[in-house]
Order: structure tokens, then sequence, then C-alpha cells
């Protein structure tokens, strides 16, 4: 059931018919919905680490994001969570190399 839940919580709908983003994002901050809140997370970080040519506005809004989500503390903490994978992962890869 969270997982249904958190699938529709991060289907953005956009057009004519669809929220503004940050509106979604808000959404998705209220659910409480942990799992919908740590993939978007994800998401977004996965977003801000592409170089896409142009893409200033979209960083913006997705750094922009990200700061709400950081604000609750589930965010925050899901948010140093990922970080310190990230961290433990290229020390070892960093200890594997000089080996």
């Amino acid at each position: 059931f969270e997982v249904v839940n958190a699938v529709l919580l991060l289907t953005h709908y956009k057009g004519d018919d669809g929220i503004p983003y940050q509106d979604y994002i808000d959404s998705i901050i209220a659910s409480n919905n942990q799992l919908a809140i740590a993939v978007k997370i994800a998401d977004i970080l996965d977003h801000l680490e592409q170089e896409t040519p142009g893409a200033e506005s979209l960083k913006l809004r997705y750094t922009k994001a990200l700061t709400k989500f950081v604000a609750t503390e589930y965010g925050f903490n899901k948010l140093m969570s990922l970080v310190t994978d990230v961290l433990t992962r290229q020390t070892l890869d960093h200890i594997r190399k000089s080996a």
C-alpha cells in the first residue's frame, strides 16, 4: 500500500491540468510518505549531478525543492544518509585504487 501511495505521489501531471512543480514538491512533503520523499530526494540529486546545457533554470528549481525537503527532519536525515553513502563509496574506491 505504501508503494502505491508513493507512486501516486511521485506522478507529476504536467500541462494545463497539472500542478506547479513547487506545489507538487509541497504535496510530497506534506504526505510524510518516507518512500516518496526518499525517491524524490534521490531523483533531485541525480538531476543536479547531470550537466545539461542550458539547464540553469532547472537546477534552480531542483535546488529550491531540495531545500524544502532538507527543512524537514526526515528529509535532512535522508539526504545526510545519501551523502554518507556516496562519501563511503568514494573513500572505498580510493582505498582500493591505492592498494
